[in-house]
């Protein structure tokens, strides 16, 4: 039988940028240095190990069947109850015109310079719906 022990490889250094900080943007950014695979090819049901902290094969999170059929819906309530502003300090002014600011910053995939800051605003509650 063969122990991997997952606990302390989740937090060396050596194998993490500041392993003990809760960052779970770290795994969005694999492959970008080391001209592997991305984030986004990565197959969570697979045996993908850039995702070891998360399990894999038979031992994987138990919740991440939820969370795969739960994703889309959470999406769908934000898009249905929401109106979406942009934060004030992401636009510039053009012709009278509030313009969202485009420009890119160098990159592989052609970033944004400025992060984009939406504020939600509450229109509708689906749980009125149930009520009689």
């Amino acid at each position: 039988m063969l122990h991997v022990n997952v606990w302390a490889i989740g937090r060396d250094p050596k194998n993490w940028e500041s392993p003990l900080d809760f960052w779970p943007e770290r795994f969005l950014q694999l492959g970008e240095d080391d001209g592997q695979m991305s984030a986004v090819d990565v197959d969570v049901r697979g045996q993908h190990f850039h995702l070891m902290p998360f399990g894999s094969g038979r031992r994987v999170c138990p919740g991440m069947n939820l969370a795969m059929k739960m994703l889309p819906g959470v999406l769908a309530a934000l898009i249905k109850c929401f109106d979406w502003k942009v934060d004030g300090s992401d636009c510039k002014k053009m012709n009278g015109d509030d313009v969202l600011e485009m420009d890119e910053r160098p990159g592989f995939t052609a970033p944004r310079a400025h992060d984009l800051v939406c504020v939600p605003v509450a229109r509708f509650s689906p749980l009125n719906i149930l009520d009689p």
